[in-house]
């Protein structure tokens, strides 16, 4: 293997490993339990992790982060939910964004905002799922959907904090050098 491309390889590897631990550590320490899940600060970071790094590597730093905050957090039955979902939203936010080729704060909150509505969908849905196959919570499939509905609000603060307080760290990130290249 050549020496560039395995420093390449080494290179992103290094990038998204942080990112996922800093995406983990951003949902870890600072989360508030919700009667229907958890409130906290990784979907800034997700946004992050999208915008700097790129709809790839963002979107598997976003879902191995966040899954693993399921895993260590009493939320295992999520996690494989939270890993496509999250990978989803990062890569939904890094696709509008390089598609755009333009670094404006306007088309970061157009690309979280798509993003955003995924996550809060795909988790109702998921919520729906998880209350009627996989845990046999509820008898009927509308007392499911009717049941999911609770977490809405919540998924929306949550993203809605997130993107205001990921376009200033974006931005304040986007200056440096070491961050400056994708």
């Amino acid at each position: 293997m050549d020496g560039d491309v395995m420093n390449r390889d080494l290179k992103i590897l290094v990038q998204v490993s942080l990112m996922a631990a800093i995406i983990f550590l951003a949902a870890f320490i600072i989360h508030v339990p919700t009667p229907g899940g958890v409130l906290h600060l990784g979907d800034c970071m997700v946004f992050v992790a999208a915008a700097i790094l790129g709809r790839k590597k963002g979107a598997v730093s976003a879902a191995v982060g966040m899954a693993l905050f399921d895993l260590m957090s009493g939320f295992a039955l999520w996690a494989p939910f939270t890993f496509i979902i999250k990978g989803v939203m990062a890569y939904i936010a890094g696709y509008i964004i390089e598609k755009s080729r333009k670094e404006s704060i306007k088309i970061q909150g157009i690309a979280f905002v798509a993003a955003s509505v995924w996550m809060v969908a795909a988790y109702y849905f998921s919520q729906v799922l998880i209350g009627t196959m996989l845990t046999g919570e509820f008898i009927s499939v509308s007392a499911a959907f009717i049941f999911a509905l609770k977490d809405i609000p919540a998924n929306i603060f949550q993203s809605v904090s997130g993107i205001i307080m990921s376009i200033p760290l974006i931005k304040a990130l986007e200056k440096t050098l070491i961050l400056n290249s994708k």
